[in-house]
């Protein structure tokens, strides 16, 4: 898994207009899936893909999905409903911020432990 740094996605989706953004919707949901395998959902492209075609209701499904996956990557609570909330609220940014920083975290956790 590559760590990104989200303010650096974030700029990169804005001078892009919105295909970087894709792409990193696309590169945390496979992440994610891989990480959490319990909690997966369909493929990145696929998500967006059926994300675009439901007019954003199975994006609802997939930040809830996400926020289980990342609750099980951090190792912590079940994320779901806030996800679902800040999806609403904040056009999917929050979401994909929050997921990113799990990935970031599982990350760097891995680069702490000795190699045996």
């Amino acid at each position: 898994m590559k760590e990104r740094k989200i303010a650096v996605c974030l700029l990169l989706s804005l001078i892009t207009c919105g295909i970087y953004g894709i792409y990193w919707f696309v590169r945390v949901t496979d992440e994610t899936n891989a990480l959490a395998p319990q909690h997966k959902t369909a493929s990145g492209v696929l998500s967006y893909v059926l994300s675009v075609v439901t007019f954003g209701g199975y994006a609802l499904y997939w930040a809830y999905r996400t926020g289980q996956k990342a609750g099980d990557i951090r190792k912590s609570s079940d994320y779901g409903i806030l996800y679902i909330f800040l999806m609403i609220f904040t056009l999917s940014v929050a979401p994909l911020c929050l997921a990113q920083g799990a990935l970031n975290d599982s990350t760097s956790d891995k680069e702490k432990k000795p190699i045996e």
